[in-house]
């Protein structure tokens, strides 16, 4: 394993190696919503002010809604 996730308001965030993010409910572990990045993502997220932030191997940092994956 390369990163940790970070836990914020019921929902866990995680990066992969699939190249995607991923936002899961923490309590059923049922996905709320993915994101594909350009390449795998090994870098550890961290949540403020509703935004996920997490770097990527394509070499870009993605600042995303919390809620819904929409490029924040």
């Amino acid at each position: 394993m390369h990163s940790s996730p970070a836990v914020a308001n019921g929902i866990v965030y995680i990066g992969s190696g699939d190249g995607r993010i991923y936002a899961l409910n923490a309590a059923s572990g049922n996905v709320r919503w993915t994101y594909e990045t350009g390449d795998v993502v090994w870098s550890s997220p961290t949540v403020a002010d509703g935004i996920v932030y997490i770097g990527s191997i394509d070499h870009r940092v993605y600042a995303l809604d919390a809620a819904t994956e929409a490029s924040a």
